[in-house]
């Protein structure tokens, strides 16, 4: 009954430390608003909302906006695995009319990144 006790514990064990292997999952990235298509002025204020989450935890968040990638503060974020974001663009008054993008990189503690894009039109 020892043995049959000690094996089962002994498989309890490698089954434990084997699920705490590397994490597959990358995480979701998801932009709320603006929606793909939606139409601005020069000069308006754009709200950029959304959500990351992870099944392990999000350690960064990035921005793109016609330049370089601008990482978010998450210093705040009370639970990493899910991380709501809200971003204020200006649209400079002086922007000719076009479409653009905006872009949200999410990584998570494997270094895996999910990327979503927003194409908006400014009038």
């Amino acid at each position: 009954m020892n043995k049959l006790l000690f094996l089962l514990g002994l498989i309890l064990m490698s089954f434990v430390i084997s699920s705490c292997g590397e994490d597959s999952d990358p995480p979701v990235i998801n932009i709320a608003e603006p929606r793909d298509g939606q139409v601005f002025m020069a000069g308006d204020v754009i709200q950029v909302t959304g959500l990351a989450t992870d099944d392990i935890g999000v350690t960064a968040i990035s921005f793109v906006a016609g330049g370089d990638p601008q990482p978010l503060d998450l210093s705040t974020a009370s639970d990493p695995t899910s991380i709501p974001f809200t971003i204020d663009l200006s649209i400079d008054a002086a922007q000719p009319a076009g479409d653009f993008e905006i872009e949200i990189s999410a990584t998570d503690e494997d270094d895996q990144t999910s990327t979503d894009t927003v194409t908006f039109t400014v009038q």
